[in-house]
């Protein structure tokens, strides 16, 4: 198998759920977006097989990468039906097909979604005919992950017609005056207004549920941890900075030693480090590790081994990239970094600039980035980029947003709108110039 594209995307082939701008606002009625959501799949159904080929006909006409391919002499098919259910609530399952697509010249797999709350393609990939199908555990850990976020994101709609879709009926009839059991989206869709949400797209956005519109496609993040800069990932490097009270009086790690440790850290190569194997799963078992548990609970202190262990982790890394560390920050040759990974099997392309339709390019081909910027005082930092959402507004056009981990901790990891000339403000600091990208990161 190559060329596997993990997406969730919305083929728009109803107008069901369009809702026109009311032009008499006095006869009309404002909704929430999650109000909307839960009258707009308050009925459910599997799509048929035809309506699940006509997702994957449509999806190959609209996009420029298959497009030539539609003038082909075509043949698809459903090769499997199967169910998958959701891991937080096993009564919540999904119908997927497999969709195969035939042709003198090739043989594509989709995987669509048969919900049609959620009448997505899951996956779209190509089958060499010159190959055997040999397994790649990298996509089939993306396509998983993909099929865990598809099924939160239903369970998400189904919570929401629970809670939300009586009162929105309520709410319909006092204020259109329509019986509540005759409320029909098809009837009342342009007298809808929905309330409009301010989209901060200058800055991070950690909840992409706080992101107004629906999501149409999905990529990624598929970096588990936020791992830090400071205690305890900094905890066996040397102690000589009485300034830096904060890290224990010890150079804070390099962010580029960051970005790397949580690549690795999704790859997952084996490793040793100063005579201990590295267990990425202990590591990973959270998104954090905390070297104090948390005055309110929050969070509790992590075994001293696996403190240990991450410690040692950027420590080695820091030393084989050839990190220069002092107290108020650190340097490095990134082609050190670019021979280190190649040591464990993982390539990175070298240094890019910054061009947005790139960047967007190597994440729908399932390729983390690890970035570069500055502050307008020349301070830098690196960080990775290993996911985006497109979500379609009430206007209907498309906006993307990429997910950034800036090597911070879970506070700074979020997501950013992409435009021509978008910078990445992540709170802690501004980086505005000077951006590049190190892309493609794979195995």
């Amino acid at each position: 198998m190559k060329n596997l594209f993990l997406l969730v995307l919305l083929i728009i082939t109803s107008c069901d759920n369009v809702v026109d701008i009311p032009k008499n606002k006095e006869n009309s009625i404002e909704l929430t977006y999650d109000e909307f959501l839960s009258i707009a799949n308050e009925s459910h159904r599997e799509l048929t097989e035809k309506e699940v080929i006509d997702i994957v006909e449509n999806f190959m006409k609209s996009s420029n990468e298959f497009k030539s391919r539609t003038a082909l002499n075509l043949n698809m098919s459903v090769e499997k039906k199967s169910y998958i259910e959701y891991s937080k609530n096993k009564k919540l399952q999904l119908p997927l097909y497999n969709i195969v697509v035939n042709s003198t010249n090739f043989q594509d797999i989709a995987i669509v979604s048969g919900d049609s709350r959620m009448p997505f393609i899951l996956a779209y990939y190509s089958i060499d005919k010159k190959k055997s199908d040999i397994d790649q555990p990298d996509n089939d850990m993306m396509l998983n992950i993909s099929k865990e976020m598809l099924l939160n994101d239903l369970n998400s709609i189904v919570r929401i017609c629970d809670s939300l879709c009586d009162k929105t009926k309520s709410k319909i009839s006092e204020k259109l005056n329509i019986e509540k059991n005759k409320i029909r989206l098809a009837d009342i869709s342009s007298r809808i207004l929905i309330k409009d949400t301010k989209n901060t797209r200058a800055n991070m956005i950690i909840d992409s549920s706080t992101i107004p519109g629906t999501v149409i496609g999905r990529f990624g993040p598929w970096c588990e941890v936020k791992w830090d800069v400071g205690m305890p990932y900094n905890r066996t490097m040397p102690q000589e900075c009485p300034n830096n009270w904060l890290w224990d009086n010890r150079y804070a790690i390099s962010s580029v030693v960051v970005a790397v440790a949580q690549a690795m850290a999704y790859f997952q190569p084996n490793m040793s480090v100063y005579n201990e194997n590295i267990d990425w799963s202990y590591l990973k078992e959270n998104e954090e590790i905390h070297e104090d548990s948390d005055y309110f609970g929050q969070y509790v202190q992590d075994p001293i081994r696996r403190r240990n262990m991450v410690a040692n982790l950027m420590k080695y890394i820091g030393e084989q990239c050839g990190v220069i560390y002092n107290c108020n920050g650190a340097s490095v040759n990134f082609s050190n970094v670019i021979n280190f990974l190649s040591n464990y099997g993982i390539s990175i392309d070298g240094k890019q600039n910054f061009d947005v339709s790139k960047m967007t390019k190597y994440i729908e081909d399932l390729n983390p980035i690890i970035m570069y910027g500055q502050t307008s005082t020349n301070g830098g930092h690196w960080w990775l980029i290993d996911g985006m959402i497109a979500v379609m507004s009430d206007n209907q056009v498309i906006n993307k947003y990429v997910h950034a981990n800036m090597g911070m901790g879970k506070s700074y990891t979020g997501f950013y709108y992409v435009s021509s000339g978008m910078t990445f403000d992540a709170s802690f600091a501004h980086f505005t110039k000077n951006i590049c990208m190190y892309p493609n990161i794979r195995r």
